[in-house]
């Protein structure tokens, strides 16, 4: 292959991966440091363009005027140079440096002069306006003072726009830049090449690689041939290479001594995920990170100054070593966590067909990937034609876009249709949301594999390279921030269950489970900005443009008179969150150890306990109002108008507010709560700052106003936990045996599950009833929502053991007594009369 084609995309991602071993180096380091260096052109660049000078003294014009003539010159040399898009890279990354360097010290002279500017603006303010026409004159001094203040006024505003006009010029050249490396890529991307299965070029390509191989069949007899004697003697008599042999001897015995302690124990028939992750880590380092540091080291060792192995052999020789150093870690890692051998051990939901497959098919797109990395260290050796370029080239992106596509199959990925091996199975609508997404990159994953084959296949190469490169590079850049977002929600849920943070530092367990679902939900968007750096260039999203773009935002953008900086919105919520953290742990503080020592009313207590909340949610916003940045004038001003419109009618509106804000701070309820409002009953589903949603048994949605929930009595049953009280009243007749009704009722609530043992059931006989013999059975429940569902279960339990027993459950009853007629009773009256004869 020609040195026309460059390297491939994920050749560059892969390259990342060897920064991980760079400690290997350090002999290497030592040795570059013993011998010269010669001066590389990026450093001749910096001495023929030094970076602008530090700001020194930011007080003076005349040093001021030369910082800007110095920008001025960097701007000019740079617009210049990249006018010229075919210009060294390294030359070009060394400019694009410098740019960004006036950028900088342009920001911080704007900021200090900003600063300076308020500060002398409140100063001249603090004057006072000039007297008017007609008036007195001011003192002499006033007038010195007003006059030196306007003066650094007006040259601090000529500094923020030259420093303004210097920050556009920046922006200027480096998105011209950007939109040059953009439109250069999208011109090579789209060149069309031979087509490679016309038979002209295949036949034209075909002689050219045989004449090809045997010139790299012949170059290690050239390189041999090229040493002198004492070069000769090296390679034959070797010393490093029974160091090779000790370490080899050394990997292998640690890696079995790692998997012995640490990986995967066939007689754990269900390990935790926990132990599975490990041992997932442990496969992963032994098979992978150790052969392929040691690849690593010997790649660091025969590229080192003064070594044996030169010229093309050198070339050979690297590119073989790192493409093993790809398969070795390509397989091992994807392997370590399928683990096809112990299906018990996998840290994925596939059965194990599925993960034989896929670790199959993983195995062949690392072979052609390997092969793929050598044939461009061969394109370094020797130069090619067009035609060689295009067959090659094209036969590797058919193979890579075969192995993606073969991967990406949903027989793979759903466990149903890998069972029958169904590839057509009918989409289920109820399918969960995540799944759908997966569905989603599959398919388009696929259409970019069948894209890539057919533009290599019809001439434009360079096309299918791009596509198919950029997907795998994706892939696997997703791959591993996926492995390192399901180790870091490990650790943390880890850390979440730690016994020391309960004990030592007296963290409840709410506090702790608050605090897992917060930093886990951190971690998806910090991976997901990760992702979008490592993802972006490869395909063509410069990493400069991401990097001024993230600045920009971090560092703030105007809207009309409004600054918006990212930066402090994201440090003032930090600082707002810590401080009402401080805040609830001195209220609890108080409440659990200092009030209760000073012998207070209980509802003395929890009023200090409340005020000293109030008084740190104030803190809090407070801090992080001013952390921001926000002009509280502005703020006066707002709620001065917010007060009119107060008194003009809005105080239903306002208390629904305050009370909103009163049931958000100290939560009273929240969503998910049984609540029981007057004759309304039901869970909570959403607390805003108006009214609160309450779903009742019958799913209607009741919407309460706050005002009226704060205002009336509210019954809670699960504001400090599940835990609730089951009462059953039941009545026996009389003449039953007491003793035994109390052994039955505690029976039937010992026999279910979902009542608890502590506090243990008991019964109460309550009273003599006009019928019945009154009992009452009490237990308890860690689960109050299903308090109904236990009490029913009950009551069907103590029907059916009363009546094998022989227990009566009677019913109200009346006794009528009858007096009998006596001898000076009247007869009755004749049918269809009344008492007095007459007929009604």
């Amino acid at each position: 292959m020609s040195k026309r084609f460059p390297p491939a995309p994920a050749l560059r991602l892969l390259v990342l991966a060897v920064l991980v071993f760079v400690a290997l180096a350090a002999g290497v380091a030592q040795a570059q440091a013993q011998a010269p260096a010669p001066a590389s052109a990026s450093a001749k660049a910096q001495a023929q363009n030094p970076a602008p000078a530090k700001p020194q003294d930011p007080t003076s014009p005349v040093w001021f005027e030369g910082l800007v003539q110095e920008w001025d010159r960097v701007l000019v040399d740079a617009q210049t140079y990249f006018a010229d898009f075919d210009a060294n890279p390294a030359e070009a990354a060394n400019k694009r440096t410098l740019v960004g360097g006036v950028r900088e010290q342009a920001v911080r002279m704007k900021t200090a002069a900003t600063e300076e500017l308020n500060s002398s603006q409140q100063f001249l303010d603090a004057l006072g306006p000039p007297p008017a026409e007609g008036e007195p004159a001011e003192d002499a001094g006033v007038q010195e003072k007003r006059a030196q203040y306007t003066k650094a006024i007006a040259d601090l505003k000529s500094r923020i726009a030259q420093s303004d006009l210097a920050i556009a010029r920046v922006d200027k050249i480096l998105a011209s830049v950007s939109s040059q490396a953009r439109d250069q890529l999208v011109k090579e991307t789209l060149q069309r090449w031979p087509v490679p299965v016309l038979p002209s070029v295949l036949i034209k390509a075909g002689l050219e690689i045989l004449a090809l191989l045997r010139d790299l069949a012949d170059v290690p007899r050239a390189w041999y041939m090229g040493l002198d004697d004492e070069g000769r003697e090296a390679v034959l008599f070797w010393p490093p290479l029974l160091v090779i042999l000790v370490l080899v001897v050394l990997a292998v015995v640690g890696r079995r001594l790692l998997l012995a302690r640490l990986g995967p124990d066939p007689a754990q028939v269900e390990p935790t995920y926990a132990r599975r992750l490990v041992a997932a880590t442990a496969v992963g380092v032994a098979r992978g990170i150790l052969p392929g540091a040691f690849l690593i080291g010997a790649l660091v060792w025969i590229n080192r100054p003064g070594a044996v192995v030169s010229g093309d052999m050198l070339v050979l020789s690297s590119r073989v070593l790192f493409a093993l150093f790809v398969f070795i870690l390509a397989t091992a890692l994807p392997r370590a966590i399928l683990a096809p051998e112990w299906p018990a051990w996998r840290l994925t939901d596939l059965p194990p067909g599925s993960t034989r497959l896929i670790s199959g098919r993983v195995t062949f797109l690392a072979t052609v990937i390997a092969i793929d990395l050598l044939l461009i260290g061969i394109g370094q050796i020797r130069t090619t034609s067009l035609e060689v370029d295009s067959v090659v080239t094209a036969a590797m992106t058919i193979l890579e876009a075969v192995g993606v596509f073969l991967l990406v199959r949903p027989s793979l990925w759903e466990p149903d249709a890998a069972d029958d091996g169904d590839d057509e199975a009918a989409p289920d609508p109820e399918k969960p949301r995540h799944m759908k997404f997966w569905t989603v990159v599959r398919n388009l994953t696929s259409l970019l594999a069948v894209v890539s084959i057919g533009a290599a296949l019809i001439g434009y190469v360079p096309l299918g390279r791009f596509l198919i490169e950029s997907t795998i590079g994706t892939a696997f850049i997703g791959f591993m921030l996926l492995l390192v977002r399901g180790l870091l929600r490990e650790l943390v849920g880890v850390a979440a269950r730690s016994r020391f943070l309960r004990e030592r530092l007296g963290i409840r367990m709410k506090t702790l489970k608050r605090l897992r679902f917060w930093i886990r939900g951190a971690l998806d968007p910090v991976l997901a900005v990760a992702a979008l750096f490592l993802i972006g260039p490869l395909w063509g999203l410069p990493a400069d443009d991401l990097t001024r773009w993230a600045t920009a935002a971090l560092s703030g953008f105007t809207i009309g008179n409004v600054t918006i900086s990212l930066s402090d919105i994201l440090l003032a919520i930090l600082v707002f969150l810590v401080a009402m953290a401080v805040a609830r742990l001195i209220q609890r503080t108080l409440l659990e150890k200092v009030l209760p020592a000073t012998k207070m009313e209980l509802s003395v207590q929890h009023s200090l306990s409340a005020g000293v909340g109030y008084a740190g949610v104030i803190i809090a916003v407070a801090l992080a109002i001013a952390v921001a940045g926000v002009d509280l004038t502005n703020v006066a001003l707002v709620a001065g108008a917010l007060s009119v419109g107060i008194g003009f009618g809005l105080q239903n509106v306002v208390n629904n507010f305050v009370s909103g804000f009163i049931l958000l701070v100290e939560r009273p309820i929240k969503v998910g709560d049984w609540v029981v409002l007057g004759s309304n009953e039901g869970l909570v589903k959403k607390v805003s700052f108006r009214a609160t949603e309450v779903e009742t048994w019958q799913k209607a949605s009741l919407i309460i106003p706050n005002a009226e929930i704060l205002s009336n009595p509210l019954t809670n049953w699960t504001l400090k936990d599940r835990y609730g009280r089951i009462e059953v009243a039941i009545g026996v007749a009389y003449g039953s045996d007491t003793e035994q009704v109390r052994d039955i009722l505690l029976a039937c609530a010992r026999a279910q599950p979902r009542v608890m043992t502590f506090p243990a059931p008991n019964v109460l006989f309550l009273d003599f009833g006009d019928s019945a013999l009154l009992f009452e059975l009490r237990c308890f429940t860690s689960d109050v929502m299903s308090r109904l569902a236990i009490s029913s279960d009950i009551r069907f339990d103590i029907d059916r053991r009363f009546r094998e027993a022989g227990i009566e459950i009677p019913f109200p009853q009346r006794v009528v007594h009858m007096v009998p007629p006596t001898a000076d009773a009247p007869p009755p009256p004749p049918e269809g009369q009344n008492q007095n004869g007459q007929t009604p």
